[in-house]
């Protein structure tokens, strides 16, 4: 009797545990400017645009071009953020081409890393913003 039940409990555990990562992504913002570096680059790799989107300090950039940014609702401020990011992953389709495949990234360095890939290889200015790195600037 407790055999079937114990079997039971088993294969949900097994099945459970088996699924647990599935569908799920790291965040490409990660603790450090090289974890953030590196899901960057697999996610350029990847040629998943929207994904290495999220690498970047919107906030930032849009305080730059909003001078009343605090002042705007949050509704209409995480519509901007959201028209920001379909830009960038336009923008870093360009930048996967000039990086070409292969794209790797290095140590960081005061916040510094720069990427490589065949063809070519940028830098990445990131700063610790709410407990992860995001990316404030490329060249």
């Amino acid at each position: 009797m407790m055999k079937p039940f114990v079997l039971s409990v088993s294969l949900v555990i097994a099945l459970c545990l088996a699924c647990a990562g599935c569908g799920a992504k790291k965040p490409v913002a990660g603790a450090s400017a090289e974890e953030t570096a590196r899901a960057f680059a697999d996610a350029l790799n990847a040629k998943d645009f929207a994904r290495a989107a999220e690498a970047y300090d919107y906030v930032s950039f849009a305080r730059a071009e909003n001078s009343d940014w605090d002042e705007i609702p949050a509704g209409q401020r995480q519509q901007i953020i959201t028209r920001m990011k379909g830009q960038k992953a336009d923008e870093l389709r360009a930048l996967q081409k000039k990086l070409g495949a292969n794209i790797k990234c290095g140590p960081a360095q005061d916040g510094v890393v720069a990427l490589t890939g065949d063809a070519g290889t940028v830098n990445l200015a990131l700063k610790p913003t709410d407990g992860v790195w995001l990316i404030t600037n490329i060249w």
